[in-house]
């Protein structure tokens, strides 16, 4: 996995892809074991030389308990399913108003539950702030004031749903500072909803913080490396993702959000609605998870690394890609050439 903060993910499957063709090769030329020799060694070479290279990077990590961390909660409370479910035949802002109201309540009740607890930063799944634009302004106001009366960061996953239509028209992330003033918007620019949602712009923004740089994206933003790479390249040190999964993609899309921690050399915290929620260091460390269908409990805790963690992929991007197109173009140009001469 340390690979990807050299190469990205393009290093682990060209591996992967190396070792299928090498075996492949091997296995048709075996009555030549001279010629396939030196195949075999590179690759073995190759191999054990990622292998160092990973478990070296890894003992040589600081971890949680040796630097400095901020103390993050995850909340999932009823999930939004279940408020969708009691609102489905509602169109009315008087019928849906009192059943939206108890569903912010309670996960106010439960953020300051966990600030008073010690938690510095508070996030919530993707959506689980629904409200349309009769009540929005009235709905971040107070998360304004609950982020204020408790000191805390809060990462707020707002959806507007337009209840004549019953899409939502924006699905963003909201981060409101200690002084209850909102410091980040930034739009899912990722797998919208509907086509009716506003789409991002794919520019991440950043937060100047006391315990470092933090920044935030939705859910599918993090399967685009080439932007999430913007992360690196800010030298954030947190990334917080409100997610919205469902069960047949439980828990691989999580698993999947890893290594844009390891390639940016971030720490990241998912908190996912129906999915599996993760804290983990810059390393890809698992420093807290727990999953939407086994837990009663659904709030997750960790106390992240805030440092961010230079990478050879925030420096060079893709450099890998580009290397095997060049090899590629050029062992199609030596094949043709060695064609001709032949004629």
């Amino acid at each position: 996995m340390q690979l990807a903060s050299v190469t990205g993910m393009i290093g682990i499957t060209f591996l992967m892809g190396w070792f299928a063709s090498i075996a492949n090769w091997a296995w048709e030329n075996r009555s030549r074991v001279g010629e396939i020799r030196g195949g075999l060694a590179a690759f073995a070479v190759v191999f054990a030389v990622v292998f160092i290279f990973g478990s070296v990077r890894l003992n040589l990590a600081p971890t949680s308990e040796t630097g400095e961390t901020v103390r993050v909660a995850g909340i999932t409370s009823q999930g939004l399913d279940s408020l969708s479910e009691r609102t489905a035949d509602d169109s009315s802002v008087e019928a849906v108003r009192p059943l939206l109201q108890s569903f912010w309540e309670a996960y106010f009740a439960q953020t300051v539950r966990e600030a008073q607890a010690g938690a510095q930063v508070v996030l919530w799944p993707e959506i689980n702030a629904p409200t349309f634009p009769a009540v929005e302004a009235s709905h971040i106001a107070q998360a304004q004031e609950v982020a204020r009366q408790n000191g805390i960061y809060l990462a707020l996953p707002v959806g507007v749903i337009d209840l004549d239509t019953k899409q939502w028209t924006e699905n963003k992330l909201l981060l409101i500072d200690p002084t209850g003033a909102i410091v980040m918007e930034h739009y899912k620019y990722g797998g919208s909803i509907i086509e009716t949602t506003r789409v991002g712009d794919g520019k991440l923004l950043t937060v100047d913080t006391p315990f470092g740089v933090v920044s935030g994206v939705i859910c599918y933003d993090l399967d685009y490396p080439a932007v999430v790479q913007q992360t690196g390249q800010k030298g954030t040190g947190l990334l917080l993702v409100p997610s919205k999964d469902w069960f047949e993609i439980d828990p691989v899309h999580t698993h999947m959000a890893v290594f844009r921690a390891i390639e940016n050399g971030m720490s990241l915290v998912r908190q996912t609605d129906t999915g599996l929620s993760m804290a983990v260091d810059p390393y890809g460390r698992v420093l807290a998870q727990t999953d939407f269908f086994g837990a009663t409990d659904r709030t997750m805790v960790a106390q992240v690394p805030v440092r961010h963690v230079a990478t050879l992929y925030t420096a060079f991007g893709r450099w890998l890609e580009w290397l095997c197109l060049a090899g590629f173009l050029f062992v199609v140009a030596w094949a043709l050439i060695a064609r001709r001469q032949v004629k």
